[in-house]
């Protein structure tokens, strides 16, 4: 969530992992999701939307967030 947060306040979107992790019945209370450190990007956008979103995320990960 610190990623995404940190790539937002760039302007760009990405997709915490853990938001498509399927629990169905909610059987693993106990535990995080299992892909807590995974992150989704769309590549749809034209190649000069995604140049600029990949300087602001390459801006993101030179501060280690």
């Amino acid at each position: 969530m610190g990623f995404f947060r940190a790539a937002l306040a760039k302007k760009v979107i990405t997709v915490p992992g853990e938001f498509f992790d399927v629990n169905p019945g909610k059987r693993r209370n106990a535990r995080g999701s299992r892909f807590r450190s995974y992150t989704r990007f769309s590549f749809g956008p034209t190649p000069e939307v995604l140049e600029v979103a990949l300087s602001r995320i390459r801006r993101v990960g030179a501060r280690g967030q």
